[in-house]
């Protein structure tokens, strides 16, 4: 009758962050790439496509059109050579 009830939700945390930890240990390059992708894709306002396409290369190919932005603007005759 006196039964002592279990905090179960401490178990599902301490679960938790051990296993993401060992997520983070595993692939630590993905796991600061996807955040970075994440950042740039709040910053720039892209939808979850954009994410789910890239991934991990997202805050890349962001850096990449940005650059080809400019390029376009300054002197466009230099980017018909490059494409």
């Amino acid at each position: 009758m006196n039964e002592i009830k279990e905090n179960k939700t401490a178990d599902k945390t301490t679960y938790n962050r051990e296993y993401m930890r060992q997520r983070y240990k595993e692939n630590s390059d993905k796991c600061k790439n996807m955040r970075k992708a994440y950042y740039y894709k709040q910053k720039y306002g892209l939808d979850a496509n954009d994410v789910k396409t890239y991934g991990e290369h997202l805050h890349l190919i962001v850096k990449v059109k940005k650059l080809i932005q400019e390029i376009q603007d300054k002197c466009p005759q230099h980017l018909e050579k490059l494409i």
